[in-house]
């Protein structure tokens, strides 16, 4: 079960009990269930397997109380298998986190929300970037897809020389460390690691090649499953203007509800709509926007928050990944 286990201090992010639910159900089903997600490409309370154990059980997702394993699955060490991806945009090989490789089937539960680089950061990011390793991300976010190292930040920890796998951090007379940039690999981990800062990813790819390259990234992962072994759960509640990596605030709508589908295009897109349609939560920031500019207009959540985002380029680009359909029939279910 695929998912995003909330930064620390986000209170916005996917109830446990929610998840609870998909673990009880796929053990009912025969299945044996685990609760994953990957470590982060930025430095905060994810970027580490042992950071990230702790971030998830501070959150509420323990073994105890979801009755399964939680398992962060780029290990340590960003661990992966390199899938070659046909037609891609800007990725031509995606490293794919171990436990999403090795899975039987995959269920991505999601949490929308909106997000600086994508009109709705749902089901495909949540497998783009959620099911990559370090590498990938760097790849998909970075101008070089190389680290940068400010000398006079480093605390001379020598985490990087340890955990390099290639040997491009080495040791320097008199102290310190050097870096040998043709000799990196691009796995993010000395970033993970570096106790100073001193190492840091160069920021700056467009939106273009982000959202490409998580497309790029969402058809490597997909690519490891068998047909029909996906399935796709979105929670459209507490949706926020800002992804769950972020600190939280007042949703911009009331709930939605749970969409659920087998088209990871579809339900992002019924989503989107849905999201659009929706009346503005009251008080929210997204309130306080369009009342300070009503010209940007209550049909499009979106630029009030993300100007530079153009919301139909990136379905264009989601059409022409040939992920799934944008078409969809909505189905309203009671209970």
């Amino acid at each position: 079960v695929k998912m995003h286990f909330g930064e620390f201090g986000n209170t916005r992010y996917i109830r446990p009990i929610f998840a609870r639910w998909v673990v009880d159900f796929v053990k009912e089903c025969g299945g044996q269930p685990f609760l994953t997600d990957t470590t982060s490409l930025y430095k905060h309370h994810r970027h580490t397997l042992f950071e990230y154990l702790q971030c998830a059980a501070i959150n509420g997702f323990t073994y105890e109380g979801m009755g399964c394993p939680i398992i962060i699955a780029d290990g340590l060490k960003g661990t992966g298998m390199v899938i070659k991806v046909e037609n891609a945009f800007y990725l031509d090989e995606v490293k794919v986190a171990q436990a999403i490789y090795e899975a039987d089937a995959m269920i991505v539960l999601s949490h929308p929300t909106l997000h600086p680089e994508f009109p709705i950061a749902g089901a495909l990011k949540n497998v783009g970037m959620g099911c990559t390793t370090k590498e990938a991300k760097m790849k998909m976010h970075s101008k070089g897809a190389k680290p940068t190292f400010v000398v006079e930040a480093c605390v001379r920890c020598y985490m990087c020389v340890k955990v390099c796998p290639v040997g491009a951090w080495e040791k320097v007379e008199g102290g310190g460390v050097r870096f040998i940039e043709e000799r990196c690999v691009s796995c993010g981990d000395c970033v993970a690691y570096c106790k100073g800062g001193a190492i840091r990813v160069a920021w700056g790819a467009g939106l273009d090649k982000v959202q490409g390259g998580v497309l790029d990234a969402v058809k490597a992962v997909f690519a490891t499953f068998d047909a029909g072994k996906i399935a796709f759960i979105s929670i459209a509640t507490d949706i926020t203007p800002a992804c769950d990596c972020q600190p939280s605030g007042l949703p911009i709508v009331p709930d939605i509800g749970f969409l659920a589908s087998t088209d990871p295009v579809a339900i992002d897109k019924a989503t989107f709509d849905l999201i659009q349609e929706a009346v503005v939560y009251p008080t929210s920031m997204l309130e306080r926007k369009l009342a300070a500019n009503p010209t940007d207009g209550d049909d499009d959540k979106v630029k009030p928050f993300w100007a530079s985002l153009d919301s139909d380029a990136f379905w264009q680009l989601v059409v022409k990944s040939k992920l799934g359909n944008l078409d969809y029939e909505l189905v309203r279910i009671s209970l």
